[in-house]
C-alpha cells in the first residue's frame, strides 16, 4: 500500500482489516535551514526511514517496541522521504521523530510534510 505522508503515522486502520500488514508513506519534508538532522522511528516490528533514496533509520525486522535512529545533513529546501513499516505482532506502533538543527527531537512535525 503506497498511502503518501499522513499527517500522522496512525496505523489502526490498517490493522482494523489485517492481522498482518505493510505500508509505504511516501512525501515530502520541508528542511528550513542547512544542517544536520536527526531521525528516528520508535515501532512494534520494523520500520524505516529514507530521505532523498538515503537509508536513514534502519529500525526494520521483527521486534517488540524499540526505537532506533540516524542523521543526515540535509540543504535548506524540498527532500523526498519514505517510511516503511510492517506488523506481524501483537501490538501495531509507529512513532516517527525528527531533531532539526538547534532544536530538540519532537514527533515529525505535521506542518513539514507534504504529499
Amino acid at each position: 500500500i503506497d498511502t503518501g505522508i499522513t499527517k500522522n503515522f496512525g496505523t489502526a486502520a490498517f490493522k482494523k482489516n489485517n492481522r498482518y500488514f505493510g505500508v509505504v508513506y511516501n512525501g515530502y519534508l520541508r528542511a528550513d535551514t542547512t544542517g544536520k538532522y536527526q531521525f528516528s522511528t520508535i515501532s512494534a516490528d520494523g520500520s524505516t526511514v529514507e530521505i532523498d533514496d538515503n537509508l536513514v533509520v534502519d529500525n526494520d525486522g521483527k521486534h517488540s517496541y524499540f526505537e532506533h535512529g540516524g542523521d543526515i545533513l540535509l540543504q535548506k529546501g524540498y527532500h523526498h522521504i519514505t517510511v516503511k513499516y510492517f506488523f506481524v505482532g501483537a501490538a501495531n506502533t509507529l512513532r516517527v521523530y525528527m531533531g532539526m538543527p538547534g532544536r530538540p527531537k519532537t514527533e515529525l512535525p505535521p506542518d513539514i510534510i507534504f504529499n
